[in-house]
């Protein structure tokens, strides 16, 4: 599997990723934004300014500060919001072709209501990630409850975390112009949580 150029101008993380607006946080090789139809308060994107595919693809020099940045946005999250879970389209089911890692606040047990319906398989860490891609394979990567899962489906349609599961467990619509309404009030208050806890 090959990554997809280094830039696009079609790309909308690489448009933002060049802009000081819409970001919550930024430092020299990601930054973090909340989702552009966020499915409740605090739904955080974690994106690295460089143009790949996925986080299977993530450059090992990146590594050391995705990981830090990931744990710093982690306990951001937990301190305001409370438990939450990690998801990440790992070319299977992507909107946006450049890796986004989704922070969710929920209470819900998300592997519990995707496994009525899918099987799931628990993975060691983040780096299995890249055994997958290595291989020519996608993922639909989860992480609940501090253990990761791989969820096991093929041919998934676009935004299928989104559209397919979890609108449909948290009650949230799955049309992305009716969640997108929420953008700016999602964006306005975890910014401000952000520069009082983190900045």
């Amino acid at each position: 599997m090959t990554s997809p150029k280094p830039k696009s101008e079609a790309c909308v993380f690489c448009k933002i990723a060049s802009e000081s607006t819409h970001k919550i946080y930024d430092t020299k090789n990601f930054f973090v934004i909340i989702d552009g139809a966020p499915l409740g308060p605090g739904h955080l994107l974690l994106i690295p300014k460089k143009h790949i595919s996925c986080y299977g693809d993530l450059p090992k020099n990146l590594e050391d500060e995705f990981f830090l940045l990931k744990e710093t946005v982690s306990a951001f999250i937990q301190k305001n919001y409370g438990r939450f879970i990690l998801f990440e389209h790992g070319i299977l089911g992507q909107t946006v072709y450049h890796a986004h890692l989704h922070f969710l606040p929920t209470k819900k047990k998300v592997l519990t209501y995707l496994n009525k319906t899918y099987k799931s398989g628990q993975i060691k860490d983040f780096s299995y990630l890249k055994d997958l891609f290595k291989k020519g394979k996608g993922y639909l990567f989860l992480q609940e409850d501090d253990k990761s899962y791989n969820i096991l489906v093929k041919n998934v349609p676009a935004g299928f975390f989104h559209t397919y599961v979890l609108s449909k467990l948290l009650g949230v619509s799955d049309k992305f112009e009716e969640r997108a309404k929420n953008a700016k009030k999602v964006f306005m208050q975890a910014n401000k949580l952000w520069k009082d806890t983190v900045s």
